[in-house]
């Protein structure tokens, strides 16, 4: 399938990184399918900021790319392909919608949070502009990507009192 050509090039740069990413996306538009303008990974521990989702990332870089290409971006949003390695949260997917971005392709559904297929759907959201959706493409790379991350520790993670507990049960030698 042609739309999961740039989607595996995410997911082998994602395969590469070290960073503290469990979503990657890459904006292309129309006769310049391949042509990547925004990318995008998560950022919410790096920043400390809880909206800078990999989506967010990505539109702002695609916006600077339109500043610097004397493009409208409005127009480049709609005939923009976003291809995702997590099903969009409800947030991102709300912005999306705004944005009329064309379609978004994407690997694991994200059932917890999911703003396209999984939470939400397509049709809940009252927009004249329908995004078309392709899901679940290659989705055992991309659960054994997001498995990886959240098989590291995360260092921004605040411990419960549980977990805190159950720390010092296991140094109780003393």
């Amino acid at each position: 399938m042609i739309d999961e050509l740039p989607k595996h090039d995410r997911l082998n740069e994602h395969e590469r990184s070290a960073g503290g990413m469990h979503s990657g996306i890459q904006l292309s538009a129309g006769s310049e399918r391949f042509r990547d303008y925004g990318r995008g990974i998560n950022e919410v521990n790096k920043t400390k900021n809880p909206t800078r989702h990999a989506e967010f990332v990505a539109i702002e870089e695609a916006e600077q790319w339109c500043k610097d290409s004397d493009q409208s971006f409005d127009q480049v949003m709609r005939n923009t392909s976003l291809y995702v390695t997590l099903e969009p949260c409800i947030m991102c997917a709300s912005a999306l919608y705004l944005l009329e971005i064309r379609k978004i392709v994407f690997g694991a559904c994200n059932p917890r949070f999911g703003g396209l297929k999984s939470v939400a759907s397509n049709e809940q959201y009252q927009h004249d502009h329908q995004i078309e959706l392709i899901s679940e493409v290659d989705v055992d790379r991309s659960i054994s990507l997001l498995k990886r991350f959240y098989g590291r520790e995360n260092r921004m993670h605040r411990k419960t009192k549980e977990e805190q507990s159950k720390e010092c049960d296991t140094h109780s030698d003393y």
